[in-house]
């Protein structure tokens, strides 16, 4: 049966690439509209690009959802839930289908509120904490977008403003948690597993790489530049933050990161169709990684510290194959997963005629493959960890293990990668086996070096905590304010001044002498406006 179910998504998979690669669909309904500017109006359109995310989140909901009875232990404990999940898939539907800013503004509006609750929903205090933390930095994207709106409803079209350029790179950054905004992915890791996998994983920080895909057009050479830049720093800060941190759940937000800037990297290197197929192919690698993860946590009572989770090795060679299978289709193996996007990547860096891009491209590389080997060694790891736990395997993700691969090489395919890829392999496979290697002494080095988290990758993350520290006591600060502002200053006065009276004039007297203070107090405001004014 599940075989089946494999073999029929696989179809689907190839019918959509045929759908988006070589029917070129494209369907624009608008709802209901303002005529003043082109943002303002709710418009839905289907065109390749938000088929190919639409058959990303279908993927990804298929899995997750059978997942989340197998997590919960029944329909009971995991009803609300439930609803939560599908209401989030609602609203991302509507929003891969948006076309204009006032839709996907709404539709952001709504992801946002869903995805507080879903955090929110285990209810402890570490949970409110990340809660509040992503709902405050979504905020800032949401703000930008605010502003494009209502830049889009005054001018019928996009020049290359200053203003403009930073609103833009505001709301890729937020949304698909790229430097300094990478803290929220790592404290909306508090959600129950399900949530991760589908909503933190894979879909909602897809939502800024979706972004650009969808205004393309408003996008201009000096914002694709800073994109560019952004992205390659958050690649090496959140590699080099993953080749420190031991929590399960971390690492594989760390390794969210690390992907969705490598496809904002495709897309500012003017080619959108790889940049798709790079965030479809991890997505649903990625979802699958973290259905395994969290079934090897909940065998151990719940730990998220690789110390204290019960070894793959008292599981058999099945979780432990399958492990190793979807970290290597993250980091992009020879043949497996990401390794031909990857590689176009490199092919393109190379013909830029920039030696410093592709040096940057292939040390990106070497840390993926770095971080990515560190990860394995945890997981394998034959001293520490759990002797005793509870096994309690979703054995769907392993028979969909096959489908990132099916995803990858059929894309690869309906756009003619494969040959130019296998060319530029054996091109340059001493290359190739250098960076490959490098990555795996860079992984075992840092495993046996680092037991656990330590330095300022460990603790900072490269700055971004410091950066979350400090917004968090701004905010702290500004209910303060927001206290000093509600105080009733009439009352304290008029009460420290009966206090006063009453103790150095005594009873009725000091109260009568109150009362014609005011009544001087009024006069003198009177006497004031109407003479005065």
């Amino acid at each position: 049966m599940v075989l089946w179910f494999c073999v029929v998504l696989c179809g689907v998979v190839v019918f959509l690439f045929y759908v988006a690669g070589f029917c070129g669909l494209e369907v624009l309904a608008s709802l209901c509209g303002y005529g003043g500017g082109g943002g303002m109006n709710f418009s839905l359109m289907v065109d390749s690009s938000s088929l190919l995310c639409l058959m990303m989140l279908f993927i990804c909901s298929i899995i997750v959802l059978p997942f989340l009875f197998h997590y919960m232990g029944g329909y009971n404990l995991g009803a609300g839930l439930y609803f939560l999940v599908n209401l989030f898939i609602f609203v991302m539907v509507v929003l891969m289908l948006s076309s204009s800013f006032l839709t996907s503004l709404l539709g952001w509006e709504y992801l946002g509120l869903v995805s507080y609750l879903l955090i929110l929903f285990l209810g402890s205090l570490a949970c409110a904490r990340a809660s509040l933390i992503t709902l405050v930095s979504s905020r800032f994207g949401d703000v930008a977008l605010f502003f494009i709106l209502c830049f889009s409803a005054s001018y019928s079209s996009f020049d290359s403003g200053v203003l403009l350029g930073l609103c833009f790179l505001l709301v890729v950054l937020t949304k698909s948690a790229c430097f300094p905004f990478t803290s929220w992915l790592l404290e909306a890791m508090r959600a129950p597993t399900p949530v991760s996998c589908l909503v933190h994983s894979s879909t909602l920080v897809a939502a800024g790489v979706w972004f650009c895909l969808r205004y393309d057009n408003a996008m201009f050479d000096e914002l694709k530049a800073a994109m560019l830049l952004v992205s390659v720093v958050t690649i090496y800060v959140t590699a080099l933050s993953a080749l420190h941190f031991v929590d399960l759940k971390k690492l594989v937000a760390l390794s969210t990161c690390n992907n969705i800037s490598w496809c904002l990297m495709c897309y500012c290197l003017d080619d959108a169709v790889l940049c798709i197929m790079f965030l479809v192919t991890h997505g649903v690698s990625k979802c699958l990684l973290f259905m395994s993860v969290g079934d090897l946590m909940s065998s151990s009572g719940g730990s998220q510290s690789s110390g204290g989770v019960y070894l793959c090795r008292y599981t058999g060679v099945y979780g432990s194959l399958i492990h190793v299978i979807l970290l290597s289709s993250l980091c992009g193996l020879p043949f497996m997963g990401v390794f031909i996007t990857k590689h176009v990547v490199m092919e393109r860096s190379g013909v830029t005629g920039s030696v410093f891009v592709y040096l940057l491209v292939c040390g990106g590389v070497v840390l993926s493959f770095g971080y990515t080997y560190r990860f394995v060694f945890l997981l394998l790891n034959r001293v520490g960890g759990l002797c005793v736990g509870v096994l309690c395997s979703f054995y769907l993700y392993g028979f969909m293990g096959v489908v990132p691969l099916v995803v990858n090489y059929v894309g690869s395919y309906s756009f003619c990668w494969v040959e130019g890829c296998l060319t530029l392999f054996w091109g340059v496979v001493s290359i190739y086996f250098y960076i490959h290697l490098a990555g795996v002494l860079m992984g075992l080095y840092f495993y046996l070096s680092c037991g656990g988290e330590s330095g300022f990758w460990g603790f900072v993350l490269g700055g971004c905590e410091c950066f979350v520290g400090l917004c968090y006591e701004m905010y702290v600060y500004l209910c303060s304010l927001v206290y000093f502002v509600f105080y009733r200053w009439e009352v304290g006065v008029m009460g420290y001044l009966l206090r006063l009276f009453f103790c150095y004039g005594g009873g009725i007297y000091g109260l009568l002498m109150a009362g014609f203070m005011v009544l001087g107090v009024l006069w003198l405001v009177g006497f004031c406006y109407f003479f005065v004014v």
